[in-house]
């Protein structure tokens, strides 16, 4: 029981042969927690320690080595200001604003909706079939993948991984509809440069 809620199986074996001063339980005691460790893992990644933290949104990495990825979030890393497009705004226009910020995808948004996006692999395909002339609804993309502030950035990296994708849009919890962010693989490297670089300064500090 020791060794399951508070994961520390080696800790609990340990304590458990010091009070009953008996080698005949070693085996099957180690037996009996490590299976009961792991039984619980699968239940809940967390400990009878560290439960309350994560219903707080504090997450705390069971491993020795801390995984960055999992512990920090969308919301940390996401970019608020976010320049969109409507649907009825022109390819030609969408093509000066690739241009002149170096932005890869636009949100397509109409009525502070979430429709889609644009890219700019959707707008080299427009201008390949001589269609500068058409409009943003002619060509962006309506099966998006979006994502939550509070998942981690190592969810955002599954995503984009999945369909080769560089950005997300980060939408509400609550309505899919409504961008509140937008994330893109240089935003995850970013932030997470630079806690590792924060996480082994206070190492080398100690």
């Amino acid at each position: 029981f020791v060794a399951a809620t508070t994961r520390a199986t080696l800790t609990a074996i340990v304590l458990l042969f010091e009070m009953s001063d008996s080698y005949e339980i070693i085996l099957p005691l180690m037996l009996s927690c490590v299976v009961a460790d792991g039984v619980c893992y699968v239940l809940s990644e967390h400990s009878i320690y560290t439960a309350k933290l994560a219903r707080h949104g504090v997450r705390i990495d069971l491993e020795a080595e801390q995984d960055l990825m999992r512990m920090l979030t969308v919301e940390e890393a996401m970019t608020k200001e976010v320049m969109s497009v409507e649907p009825e705004t022109p390819i030609e226009a969408t093509i000066e604003m690739l241009e002149d910020t170096g932005h890869m995808s636009f949100p397509v948004i109409e009525y502070e909706k979430l429709l889609g996006i644009i890219t700019w692999t959707d707008i080299h395909r427009a201008v390949e079939q001589g269609d500068r002339d058409k409009i943003v609804n002619d060509y962006y993309t309506k099966a998006l993948i979006t994502i939550t502030p509070k998942e981690t950035l190592s969810d955002a990296m599954d995503k984009l991984g999945e369909k080769e994708i560089g950005h997300l849009p980060v939408v509400d919890p609550r309505d899919d509809s409504k961008l509140i962010g937008y994330i893109t693989k240089g935003d995850v490297v970013k932030i997470y440069n630079r806690k590792r670089l924060a996480r082994n300064k206070m190492s080398w500090e100690e």
